[in-house]
């Protein structure tokens, strides 16, 4: 957790836009990008444990079909709206 707060309160501090804000993005940008991320991409995969995910398929596949389900159910109610109209459109020419 400490490690997380300071750069969530610069985030806060620092405002948006120019001049310090555009300046520290594009100062920074490269850094994160190129160097932060891919090292903290390498630490979180080092860390996976594979053989607790083969012994422990069972709750994974809950935990997947879980997932799987709040997809499609959010695609439905995002994407519901949108198609609405077109079909009162078509009920309203015949």
């Amino acid at each position: 957790m400490k490690y997380l707060l300071g750069p969530f309160m610069i985030g806060l501090i620092i405002p948006e836009g120019p001049p310090l804000g555009s300046a520290l993005e594009a100062k920074y940008y490269d850094l994160t990008m190129n160097v932060l991320l891919p090292i903290s991409i390498a630490f979180s995969t080092m860390r996976c444990d594979v053989l607790k995910i083969i012994y422990e398929f069972d709750d994974i596949r809950y935990n997947m079909f879980l997932m799987a389900l709040t997809l499609v159910l959010k695609l439905a109610a995002g994407t519901g709206p949108c198609v609405t109209p077109v079909f009162r459109g078509l009920a309203a020419a015949d």
